[in-house]
């Protein structure tokens, strides 16, 4: 059995080796957003137990696009690089993400950029609540990078982890 697995994992590594086109440009999308919501207690508001919690069913993620606020799932019209995302976010439990005692949530970011280069994405909490995420992206032959990040046209972000993109969002409830 050990002899069959070996054969089998070096023929399915020779195949891609050889399948490769020299040719071939890959692009490499290095921007993304997730994020932890707080109360201003440090209450997790994706926990039904939190007063004002957030009902992660009800989440709304809207892509702007040539100016125009296009809910998640229509945007995948123009791209299906994040289709695997039904609804434009899922979630990380605490035993399996950064923070390890929060839910966190991992967001599609709008892979559009306008005039300026910035990528926007607008993550609609509910009826009353929403958060526009802007980053600035830079261009290279092979690449997009995230260079700076605004939440709300604020620049002043309170990071979780910079290099996982994960930020913390406190949102006051009475």
């Amino acid at each position: 059995m050990r002899k069959l697995m070996s054969i089998i994992l070096t023929l399915s590594l020779l195949s891609t080796l050889f399948g490769c086109d020299k040719n071939e440009n890959a692009t490499n999308l290095a921007y993304g957003f997730g994020c932890s919501v707080l109360d201003q207690n440090g209450n997790d508001l994706f926990d039904p137990a939190s007063i004002g919690w957030i009902d992660t069913a009800r989440i709304e993620i809207y892509h702007m696009i040539n100016g125009e606020a296009i809910p998640y799932f229509k945007s995948m019209q123009y791209s299906s690089s994040m289709a695997f995302i039904s609804k434009g976010y899922s979630f990380w439990r605490p035993d399996e993400n950064i923070t390890g005692s929060n839910l966190e949530m991992s967001v599609s970011v709008s892979w559009y950029l306008d005039n300026e280069g910035k990528s926007t994405t607008i993550i609609k909490w509910n009826e009353q609540e929403a958060d526009t995420i802007s980053i600035l992206v830079e261009r290279t032959a092979n690449s997009y990078i995230g260079k700076k990040y605004w939440i709300n046209g604020d620049e002043n972000i309170d990071w979780i982890n910079k290099g996982d993109y994960l930020v913390k969002i406190v949102k006051t409830r009475e």
